[in-house]
């Protein structure tokens, strides 16, 4: 520590040498310092080495003393200098003198301040360096003090030059953190845009529907004003018709009254003889006769009187059925419109559930980038006080001192709590999976339970929802669903990687994820999945079938049948435990009533006690399947394909022998069996005990006789 509190012979000019004096060594130290020169300082005009001037202190406390005491107590300074005694009046600070030494070290300061041609003020190293020279300067010329400065400036400069490392430390992160937040930005500037011109086309497009709708509309109020004014116009016509025709009748009824009058009159000066009686007579018969006709023609206009000529009916007909066809064709037009109308509509929601996403992925965005919080403000609540908060997040980063306050919360050691942040990439071999290939550091997001349970059943999801043909392998599409969601590479990897590291953590705390990590791990067949999804799905038809007044609920009794008759490889004690279970998740366990809709749901952060105890007794009767197989094998070394299905025929006697047959191509590792004699390969019983535990094979019966129908 000697090169922090003394100074090394600089290599100087003849000028520079001036101001320096004799050369000094420390024990264990080869090399050289230098005090002060006498003619730059010149100390010993100023008193003895290792006093301290107490200027101008001396001077304030000569004057406020009291004069009763018969004594003013003066440094040796002020009697070298011959200064003015004090008296009851206060003495002006011009009359004070200046101790040399203090004046010499000033002038140097400010000469060597003109030399290196420092700033006025403010930070910097040349100003620091002479200043340092100065002090060295001072510790040299007070011995006594010397050992308590020198640990002072010690300290000072340790640490300086650490704020100093850590200022070089974190510049390289600032430029990071400066560099990620604009390519935030212009990511989420990039989208709004993006976002905003498909809203706007949307809108517009919905904008001119609405017109050629309205536009329809109104063609189709004015056809049936037309069809109402047609309507109105039949019936004037009509009814001017049966006028006119009433009109002609009575005409002619009055022109052939004229014209029998006109004969009778005719007849009776042609006939001044006949008989007035018979006249009278022939009269009233004439009479008889008219109301007779009045009566039939009044008839017939009562019967006739909504007809119409047939030929303005065929008119109308023929202009009521155009109508007719027009407004059908309208009809259809508009129920297209509509359907597209709503199609528009699911566009748009989709889109704003998509800018409801990014909008939600931005606030995390920004939430990352928040300021740092006032630690400080926990010490308070941490045992120990601020002293011990103090001592424990010294030198820590945000991300420590959160594992420190959890770690005080919780009880737990830093160890415990504290996790790697930061995953090594595994490279990009053909050894490692595909979702694993990178090269470099991956951030540990330290993702929980529920978190991946979501991820879980959102890959789930996907796979489900993938076409048949050409399917690939898990662990490939597990990575190009990660490519589709993340396409950033190092989002995939990271996410990737959390992945594998939370399946591995979690996988002994929930059945899904030990299965979902085993799937990816290839040490079981994706099959057992959708085999153990169909199931469950058919015993929940099962028992909605059962369920005839579609309550949701249904009896112990009937809970037995339905898992009897899906799960027919299970014993009679299995299905009993997983009735049990039902019971216990029954609101009132002295009711027999079930609710089996509860029993077959759960969520990323809840899980249904029932389905986990399937799922388990799925696990344990597979491994007991294969202790089975191996009881079986037991005293070969090596098996044959033929031998292997005479094991599995006497462990499974009901399993049909196409099945066997896919189960001897798995295990022999061979693209098809057609005779099982053919297969010439031969597996140690290690190995096939290691394929049976991929699930390959499943009890189609159980060991009471119940098999599959």
């Amino acid at each position: 520590m000697a090169d922090a509190s003394t100074k090394t012979i600089p290599k100087a000019s003849d000028s520079s040498r001036k101001r320096f004096g004799p050369i000094y060594k420390l024990k264990g130290d080869q090399n050289q310092y230098a005090l002060p020169s006498r003619l730059a300082l010149k100390p010993g005009l100023e008193g003895q080495p290792g006093e301290l001037d107490s200027w101008p202190v001396h001077g304030v406390a000569a004057v406020t003393s009291s004069l009763s005491l018969g004594q003013v107590h003066r440094p040796r300074s002020m009697n070298r200098d011959k200064a003015i005694e004090p008296s009851g009046a206060e003495l002006p600070a011009s009359i004070i003198p200046k101790p040399r030494f203090l004046s010499q070290l000033e002038s140097y300061l400010e000469k060597e301040l003109k030399i290196l041609e420092c700033p006025p003020q403010g930070p910097n190293p040349l100003r620091l360096q002479v200043h340092r020279e100065v002090f060295e300067y001072l510790m040299e010329d007070f011995k006594t003090y010397k050992p308590l400065m020198s640990a002072i400036k010690n300290e000072y400069d340790l640490i300086v030059r650490w704020q100093e490392e850590e200022i070089e430390r974190l510049q390289p992160l600032q430029t990071a953190l400066k560099t990620v937040e604009e390519e935030c930005e212009r990511r989420i500037m990039s989208i709004r845009g993006e976002e905003k011109a498909d809203v706007s086309n949307l809108k517009q497009e919905n904008k001119k529907l609405c017109k050629i709708i309205d536009s329809f509309n109104d063609e189709k109020a004015s056809l049936q004003a037309q069809v109402d004014k047609l309507t109105e116009e039949l019936s004037t016509a009509y009814r001017q018709y049966r006028d006119e025709a009433d009109a002609r009748k009575l005409l002619i009824t009055e022109i052939n009254e004229l014209r029998f009058q006109q004969q009778d009159s005719g007849k009776g000066h042609a006939n001044d003889d006949e008989d007035p009686v018979l006249l009278k007579m022939m009269l009233n018969r004439a009479r008889e006769d008219l109301k007779r006709c009045q009566q039939r023609l009044n008839g017939v206009l009562a019967d006739y009187q909504d007809v119409v000529p047939r030929q303005e009916f065929e008119q109308l007909e023929e202009k009521a059925n155009a109508l007719a066809e027009e407004s059908e064709k309208t009809t259809n037009d508009f129920k297209a419109l509509m359907q597209e109308h709503s199609t528009l509509l699911a566009v748009h929601k989709e889109l704003l559930t998509q800018r409801d996403k990014f909008a939600h992925e931005n606030e995390l965005l920004k939430r990352s980038s928040t300021p740092r919080p006032e630690w400080d403000r926990c010490a308070d609540f941490v045992e120990g006080g601020a002293e011990k908060w103090q001592e424990l997040t010294d030198g820590r980063t945000s991300d420590e001192i959160v594992d420190v306050l959890v770690a005080q919360l919780t009880g737990k050691s830093l160890e415990d709590v504290q996790q790697a942040e930061y995953f090594e990439g595994q490279g990009t071999g053909d050894e490692v999976p595909k979702y694993l290939k990178f090269e470099g550091q991956v951030r540990n997001r330290h993702l929980g339970k529920k978190e991946i349970l979501q991820l879980i059943n959102e890959v789930w999801e996907a796979r489900s929802q993938q076409k048949q043909e050409n399917v690939d392998s898990f662990g490939n599409f597990v990575y190009a669903y990660l490519q589709q969601r993340f396409v950033e590479p190092s989002l995939v990897a990271e996410w990737g990687y959390n992945l594998h590291d939370a399946c591995a953590r979690l996988a002994n705390r929930d059945e899904r994820i030990d299965l979902f990590e085993r799937i990816l791990g290839n040490e079981v067949l994706e099959d057992v999945y959708h085999r153990q999804k169909r199931k469950q799905d058919s015993l929940l038809e099962a028992l909605k079938k059962t369920d005839e007044g579609n309550k949701g609920t249904v009896s112990k009794d009937e809970l037995t049948s339905a898992l009897s008759s899906v799960y027919v490889a299970k014993s009679q004690a299995s299905v009993a435990a997983l009735v049990q279970t039902a019971e216990e998740m029954a609101a009132s366990k002295e009711s027999d009533i079930i609710d089996y809709q509860e029993l077959l749901t759960e969520t990323a952060s809840s899980s249904s006690p029932f389905l986990d105890a399937l799922r388990s007794q799925d696990k344990s009767e597979q491994s007991e399947l294969v202790a089975d197989v191996m009881q079986a094998l037991e005293g070969k070394s090596e098996v044959t394909a033929e031998q292997f299905m005479g094991v599995i025929r006497s462990v499974d006697p009901a399993k049909s022998e196409a099945d066997s047959k896919m189960i001897i191509a798995y295990v022999f590792s061979v693209t098809a069996v057609d005779d099982v004699a053919s297969v010439q390969v031969t597996l140690d019983v290690a190995t096939i005990s290691a394929q049976l535990q991929s699930g390959v094979f499943e009890r189609s019966a159980s060991r009471h006789g119940r098999s599959i129908e």
